[in-house]
């Protein structure tokens, strides 16, 4: 009956969860980021902003979650970036710790598991997308790889035998240490289900964990739970949750994640067998199992480290000799067993770092909790999804799944900070008040450099001009100019009589940077005289080593001229020799000049850059115009 409870409950959370759209949310223009107000906040975290508050801008139709944090810590990760995938898009997002975007990339189904990894000494970003509305909350798609330049490197596919149906799952897709990939899967099985109660000739969902070469998609290595695992070896019996036709396979497993370990065996985690699994990379044989009805430790911490509920991510830290260290995500969810408290709140969901000593199947097996990490904000239960990862300064990222949030711990269990997207998930006593804010499956934190070969986006409405460089990492600042004329012969600026009017250089402070521009006729810092409006405008990005970036001409009809796009020798890094920073003059005319000229030119660019500095960030503002403001989430 308890069992029948939980997952009525949970097929409540999933209906609740398909109504999202129809409820309305927040929309923040990101200037305004900074205007909000403690009432704003309070009610955002009560949900009377909506279940997901959005930034929006103006150079994209893109929109981020608006972050809230409720702690922070200098001790903190803040030069990571947080990589995030919201359910309620079909987008994957980069943001920095103060939840400024960096890059956006859209697909055109679902996006699940964003993860920078690591394939033959090279940072990629790699995803799974596909259709992630099939029953119980696993996906049917594939896997992409994107280099550092976001173009696609690689995809990759669940490999199937005969023709069966078979999709790769969103839970978990990795990076081996051996430059392989390993995701998980589900395939459609014909099973004899009458021990159920069922049809002979039934079908499951069988659960799979496969290893594939990224290069040629070929299989290197296959386990099967059917193969391997009884049904009675389940703690939960979900059977009554499906019919067993084909339509409707029976999912008795339901695997969480899976990993590769140094000793090339692999670990994984289920839902329903409330376990984690040691399995054997020669031959998928179970070597032990931590918790569940089969578990292979005595537990020496009363329960904390065997007893499961939905281990949704376990990851091997540590394997040496006999002894494992290892970090287990858990939902905690015991109160939707048969407890009578069901509307009051909890604490969120754990992660558990756990010591095992294995001595073999007949041996004197130990497991034992090393830290037990509860987050005092009692909002409830984590229904769906959760991460737990370590960090490079060693502290832990929880991802809180479906409760928004995400949070770092110290070592010792000490929570440091705390950052939500959406507001916490309120877990009341009848299924018709269960709302989901939108979630990310997984939360991780990783170092980042993105190298965009795509120009800009530029955007003009008025007076107002606005731009952004999605995926650009290395921006310091930008440099903005305008001219009247953007006739083809005139695109570099060489027509006497149509110079280039430098408005400023602006300190890059977030995704999007906007300027205002003056309603009337300005004047030109050359002739003095009246000039018209501007139809043509150069940006240049500007690094922090102080090199261009890059430099683009935006013509009133929409077109695009790429002024610069040299790239730096041996790092594909667009750049320009550093003499292009002297001034906008030497880059237009060319550096026929003598070398005094440059170097009285170079030293009058330090002289200005130096003022920059001391006057925050915004150089040659013209006579006449008013403050330029730049966009900037905090």
């Amino acid at each position: 009956m308890a069992h029948f409870k939980l997952i009525k409950f949970l097929l409540a959370t999933l209906s609740a969860h398909q109504a999202l759209a129809l409820i309305p949310s927040t929309r923040i223009a990101v200037s305004q980021v900074n205007q909000l107000d403690e009432t704003f906040w309070n009610d955002y975290e009560t949900g009377a902003k909506g279940p997901n508050p959005q930034v929006t801008y103006k150079t994209t139709d893109v929109t981020s979650p608006l972050f809230h944090t409720t702690q922070n810590s200098p001790q903190c990760d803040s030069t990571s970036l947080t990589l995030l995938t919201p359910s309620n898009t079909n987008t994957a997002l980069l943001l920095d710790a103060r939840g400024s975007l960096i890059y956006a990339h859209e697909e055109a189904g679902a996006i699940s598991n964003l993860r920078i990894q690591t394939y033959e000494s090279a940072p990629h970003l790699t995803f799974w997308t596909g259709d992630a509305s099939t029953n119980w909350h696993h996906g049917a798609g594939y896997y992409k790889m994107l280099d550092t330049s976001y173009n696609l490197a690689y995809v990759i596919t669940a490999v199937g035998h005969d023709s069966e149906d078979i999709s790769g799952d969103y839970h978990d897709f990795s990076i081996t240490a051996d430059d392989t990939a390993l995701i998980t899967a589900y395939v459609k099985t014909p099973w004899n289900l009458t021990s159920k109660g069922g049809r002979e000739e039934g079908w499951i969902w069988d659960c799979v964990v496969q290893e594939i070469d990224v290069v040629t998609n070929a299989l290197i290595f296959e386990w099967r739970a059917s193969q391997h695992l009884a049904f009675d070896d389940m703690i939960v019996d979900s059977w009554s949750s499906w019919t067993g036709v084909e339509a409707d396979p029976w999912d008795f497993f339901h695997i969480n994640s899976a990993s590769k370990d140094a000793k090339r065996n692999y670990l994984i985690s289920a839902k329903f067998s409330r376990s984690v699994i040691y399995i054997s990379g020669e031959d998928g044989e179970v070597i032990w199992e931590l918790g569940g009805k089969n578990s292979t430790f005595e537990d020496i911490s009363q329960g904390n480290a065997t007893r499961f509920v939905d281990p949704h991510h376990a990851t091997l830290e540590e394997a040496e000799d006999n002894t494992f260290i290892l970090t287990v995500f858990d939902t905690e969810a015991h109160f939707l067993e048969g407890r009578e408290d069901v509307g009051k709140s909890y604490p969120m969901a754990s992660k558990i770092q756990l010591q095992l000593d294995y001595q073999g199947r007949k041996g004197n097996n130990v497991a034992r909790s090393l830290a037990l990490f509860i987050n005092p904000s009692s909002v409830g239960i984590v229904l769906q999804g959760g991460s737990v990862s370590k960090l490079d300064s060693r502290n832990y990222l929880v991802g809180y799944g479906s409760q928004s949030a995400f949070a770092e711990f110290t070592e010792s269990g000490q929570l440091l900070c705390q950052t939500q997207y959406a507001p916490f998930t309120a877990v009341e006593e009848t299924e018709a008040s269960v709302k989901l804010s939108s979630y990310s499956h997984r939360v991780y934190k990783s170092q980042w450099i993105g190298h965009p070969t795509t120009a800009p986006s530029f955007v003009r409405d008025g007076n107002n001009v606005a731009w952004s460089w999605n995926g650009a990492t290395e921006i310091d600042s930008w440099r903005l100019e305008g001219q009247q004329e953007s006739s083809i012969q005139n695109q570099l600026g060489r027509k006497a009589g149509t110079p280039w009017t430098r408005f400023g250089v602006f300190r890059h402070a977030g995704f999007e940077t906007s300027v205002q521009l003056p309603a009337s006729a300005t004047v030109s810092h050359e002739t003095g005289e009246a000039i018209g409006e501007f139809d043509s405008f150069r940006l240049t990005a500007i690094g922090r080593d102080r090199k261009t970036l890059g430099s683009w001409i935006f013509h009133g009809d929409g077109s695009v001229h790429v002024v610069v796009e040299q790239k730096a020798e041996g790092s594909g890094v667009p750049a320009t020799a550093a003499i292009a920073n002297v001034g906008s003059d030497i880059l237009e005319h060319g550096i026929s000049v003598n070398f005094l000229v440059i170097a009285v030119l170079g030293m009058g660019f330090l002289a200005g850059y130096w003022m920059w500095r001391r006057r925050g960030g915004v150089v040659s503002q013209k006579s006449g115009w008013r403050k330029m403001s730049v966009f900037e989430v905090v």
